[in-house]
């Protein structure tokens, strides 16, 4: 009985990894996105995009 439990424990977190990988990749391509829309737009406005 305690064998079955450990098994369905171990499958289970195997599946929170998973899906905790796919999330932080996923997050990490927003992320990516996101600074390449900056750069871009920086790029676009040249020298009028300083910061004041």
């Amino acid at each position: 009985m305690h064998e079955l439990a450990k098994k369905e424990n171990t499958a289970r977190t195997d599946l929170d990894e998973e899906q905790q990988k796919r999330i932080a990749a996923r997050a990490a391509n927003a992320m990516a996105q996101v600074l390449q829309r900056r750069n871009r737009s920086l790029m676009m406005w040249g020298k009028k995009a300083v910061v004041k």
